[in-house]
């Protein structure tokens, strides 16, 4: 899908709620400079992966590793990080 938000090897818990806010602070340096189409890029990747790879269709559960794969459970920081990724990525640049 392009280049994503990358986690390393292992993330979980916490690890997984700081992706949103980086995702976020992305979305905002977007906002600030339109110019900056490699965020663009980086902002429309994510929020592909989060819906194709890392989104369970049977429980609509997130995995904290948008490259997939989707999880059976999901857990409260990998569920609003990809909430917050959608939302802002629909804010942005939903429309192209």
């Amino acid at each position: 899908v392009g280049p994503l938000l990358a986690d390393g090897n292992n993330c979980e818990g916490d690890c997984a709620a700081w992706k949103g806010i980086g995702y976020r602070y992305l979305a905002q340096l977007f906002r600030e400079d339109p110019t900056k189409t490699e965020y663009q890029t980086v902002l429309t990747a994510g929020a592909t992966g989060i819906w194709t790879l890392a989104r369970n269709p049977d429980t609509t559960f997130f995995a904290s590793n948008w490259a997939g794969p989707p999880p059976s459970v999901g857990g409260i920081e990998k569920q609003g990080s990809a909430a917050m990724a959608l939302n802002l990525y629909a804010m942005l640049c939903g429309s192209e």
